[in-house]
């Protein structure tokens, strides 16, 4: 992460992540980066391995977003969508449609 980007946690297990000033594209791929490195950890718990993965949705904040909570809506979105695919994916909110990016 860059030094002006903020990482909050939203609650449970939901974090989220702003990338001031980047691109949409860029975003995506700092999103596929997070998840490929959580992928890769192993946590272990009383000397068994765990896997982990991460569900991301990324979305770009515009001005059709009328407020905070509309874009983190939009957010969650994405997420769901990354977490019907078979979870331990990135989608990206675009407008009405969600893209896919993995």
């Amino acid at each position: 992460m860059r030094a002006d980007d903020v990482v909050a946690r939203l609650g449970g297990d939901e974090f989220a992540v702003l990338l001031g000033n980047c691109p949409h594209a860029r975003a995506v791929g700092v999103a596929e980066d997070i998840r490929e490195r959580i992928e890769a950890h192993t946590l272990w718990w009383k000397g068994d391995p765990l896997r982990v993965g991460a569900s991301i949705g990324v979305v770009e904040i515009d001005v059709a977003f009328e407020d905070p909570a509309a874009v983190v809506a939009a957010a969650d979105a994405a997420c769901y969508a990354a977490k019907r695919a078979g979870k331990d994916a990135v989608r990206a909110h675009a407008g009405v449609a969600l893209s896919r990016v993995k």
